[in-house]
């Protein structure tokens, strides 16, 4: 008895686990785009970069980040745009499954900094977008 009972309880646990994990993967992806992240980093003069990667669900005709939004202190600085041609080679690339990137931006040292990433892919006309905001780094 006691070992049909154990056999049950191990039985629900590992149902609700397989639950929880499929829930948690949809809510971390779209049609395409599968998974990204961001992290912000200050150098020694006050340089600020952002930098994110945006993996694909398949080649895609674009892919990286259409926007980065800077914070400093908590106030809004600036955004950059993968459409502007300054930007684009650094936030955005084509025919590709991913694609890695950066910004930089003239900070202070000693501030802190955020970073709202939009994550960008595109296929076959379609599209799809992610926002992620970074860790504040000083």
């Amino acid at each position: 008895m006691k070992r049909v009972l154990r056999i049950a309880i191990c039985l629900v646990l590992v149902l609700s686990l397989i639950g929880t994990v499929v829930a948690y993967a949809q809510t971390e992806s779209n049609a395409y785009i599968s998974s990204f992240g961001g992290a912000v980093s200050v150098a020694n003069d006050g340089t600020v970069t952002v930098n994110f990667g945006t993996h694909g669900t398949g080649q895609m005709d674009k892919i990286g980040a259409s926007a980065i939004s800077i914070y400093e202190n908590g106030q809004f600085q600036r955004t950059y745009f993968a459409t502007n041609p300054l930007y684009t080679a650094t936030m955005m690339g084509t025919d590709d499954y991913d694609f890695y990137g950066y910004v930089t931006y003239a900070g202070t040292k000693g501030n802190t900094y955020q970073a709202l990433i939009t994550h960008y892919a595109e296929k076959d006309g379609g599209c799809g977008t992610e926002h992620m905001w970074t860790d504040i780094a000083s």
